[in-house]
């Protein structure tokens, strides 16, 4: 550890053991250590949001993140902060000797603190500093500080394995036995393994990913899940159970959809599975299925990965918004509008037609700043997520009757590569095919107040000489309201009726 590091480091450090707030109340410690930030000048928040930097990416480690596994059941990296700041706050010498014996020490604080069944996590505490530098300075601290690079490995027996994200329950149980007997707590453990991308589709070039985990129920092996589904898209989630029902695997299939704001479980038949095993596993079709004894575990089991997988998070996250909002969404827009003359109730000005446009693409817009920082590239109408899915900022045009410009919805889509799905078994005429259809993407906004979804429909990219944002349109074959609506234009009053649902001031 350089001198600079180890000075920044030692900055946050001293802040925390100022803190005047014992260490098992967190909403006290919370505010002190907003207390004590309020009191430090621009030059001392960069120097204690540097060395919380550091001290985090210190913690980032295989063995912790393993721990926090089995606190949180199961956690995704990019969520790991949180738990990384709670051991922070507890004291330097906590989280050093935490590194060294993770089992014994986070064991004894949890059991401690906040007990069996309680979860502790500070993720409010990750964007204190920048809050109140934003605040007082009217600047961003995250500009002043650049975030450190990082990445997280699972725990391995051996050396890594390949596609694999998570620690394998045998090692998790060997490594920490008091964590892994204090918080098996749950009837059900999902345990999410491998982390795979499927095939490309071999008409659109989509990628299916397919994810791969094991069960536990009450301390003892339950059986095996798959899950399989288009990122960023509303589509359905198809998922598979394996169970030993004492003489041989069974394998049931499962899909989770949507229609309109309502969600559905519906079980597969054998030809609807989305893959079909190797071994001697017994695939049971629907009506197996139900009649087979295993057939309300397996179902359980299915709705607990649909609960608890975090590949799942972001569909789960589309899910909720639409079930919440959408009614509301399409009820405004009923409502009648108001007339053009008439002062805005939102800003108290007259105004002309605005319009709908969405600021980020739905997948980053409730992400937290902190993940923002970590996990986002790029500016403006051009930005890059985890290093791999690629968001464009444009417009989609609508024609309205009796007017001579259309309505121009802002939204955001995800680049299609229109060179995936080219593998020697598409053929030479689907490849070159879908070359010669250009740029393509998939909308990554949900429009509400329409009664079905938009997000993950296709649309192609024309771009514009004059420098302005792109236009998306649908192909003509698309069935959507929202691509009819593009094909038929919008009756003369929606766009006054769109206005309830523009935020301003």
């Amino acid at each position: 550890m350089g001198k600079a590091t180890a000075d920044a480091t030692r900055a946050f450090f001293d802040a925390v053991d100022r803190l005047d707030a014992p260490r098992q109340q967190p909403r006290r410690v919370e505010a002190a250590l907003r207390r004590e930030l309020l009191r430090m000048s621009a030059a001392q928040l960069e120097d204690f949001q540097r060395g919380f930097d550091l001290a985090l990416a210190e913690l980032r480690t295989p063995a912790l993140w393993a721990a926090a596994g089995l606190v949180h059941e199961p956690l995704d990296p990019y969520d790991y902060d949180g738990f990384a700041a709670w051991l922070l706050l507890q004291g330097e010498h906590v989280a050093r000797r935490a590194q060294d014996d993770p089992d014994a020490v986070i064991a004894a604080l949890t059991r401690r603190l906040f007990g069996r069944r309680r979860r502790p996590m500070y993720d409010d505490v990750l964007e204190t500093a920048q809050r109140i530098y934003e605040t007082r300075f009217d600047s961003d601290l995250y500009e002043a500080v650049a975030a450190p690079a990082w990445h997280l490995d699972p725990l391995y027996a051996d050396g890594p394995v390949a596609n694999v994200r998570w620690t394998h329950p045998e090692i998790l149980e060997q490594r920490y036995p008091q964590l892994w007997r204090a918080f098996d707590t749950r009837a059900l453990r999902v345990i999410p393994m491998s982390d795979d991308s499927g095939d490309a589709c071999t008409c659109c070039g989509r990628v299916y990913h397919v994810g791969y985990g094991l069960l536990a129920h009450k301390r003892a092996p339950l059986g095996a899940y798959t899950v399989h589904f288009v990122e960023g898209a509303f589509g359905a989630v198809d998922s598979t159970v394996t169970l030993d029902d004492g003489e041989r695997s069974v394998m049931i299939g499962v899909r989770h959809s949507q229609r309109g704001s309502r969600s559905g479980v519906r079980v597969l038949d054998e030809d609807e599975m989305p893959w079909r095993p190797d071994d001697d596993r017994v695939v049971l079709g629907r009506d197996a299925a139900r009649a087979h004894p295993l057939y309300r575990r397996a179902l359980q089991a299915m709705l607990g990965v649909w609960d608890r997988e975090p590949r799942l998070a972001g569909h789960r996250r589309a899910w909720r918004q639409r079930r919440w909002l959408a009614d509301a969404s399409a009820r405004r827009v009923a409502a009648p509008p108001a007339p053009a003359d008439r002062a805005c109730g939102s800003c108290g000005r007259v105004h002309g037609d605005l319009e709908i446009s969405h600021r980020f693409p739905d997948a980053l817009a409730t992400m937290s700043r902190w993940q923002w920082r970590h996990r986002v590239q790029g500016d403006g109408d051009d930005l890059l997520l985890d290093g791999r899915r690629h968001f464009l900022r444009g417009l989609l045009p609508v024609a309205v009757d009796g007017a001579s410009t259309p309505y121009r919805f802002g939204v955001w889509i995800e680049r299609l590569d229109p060179s995936l799905g080219t593998r020697e078994i598409d053929g030479r005429e689907e490849a070159e095919r879908r070359l010669q259809r250009g740029a393509r993407g998939l909308l990554a906004n949900d429009l509400l107040f329409l009664p079905e979804s938009t997000l993950g429909l296709e649309v192609s990219v024309r771009q514009r000489d004059d420098g302005e944002r792109p236009e998306f349109q649908f192909d003509h074959d698309t069935d959507h309201p929202l691509a009819k609506m593009q094909r038929d234009g919008l009756a003369a009053d929606l766009p006054r009726r769109l206005l309830a649902l523009v935020p301003h001031d």
